[in-house]
């Protein structure tokens, strides 16, 4: 399975990132570093996380 980020999705990720490191650089790295972790994680095991149907039907989360 591939992961694929939607643009607005990726544009978030890059917002949130340029914020970080407008404050701390080294920090922003270290965070992209871990939401990619995640995102391999959740590539790994599909129904790892809590289900968050708040934000969706059957939406898993980490």
């Amino acid at each position: 399975m591939k992961l694929r980020l939607l643009p607005l999705a990726a544009a978030d990720l890059e917002g949130i990132a340029l914020y970080v490191a407008d404050h701390n650089p080294r920090a922003a790295f270290a965070l992209v570093k871990a939401i990619e972790s995640r995102f391999r994680q959740i590539l790994i095991y599909p129904l790892s996380g809590r289900c968050r149907d708040d934000l969706g039907p059957r939406l898993p989360t980490s």
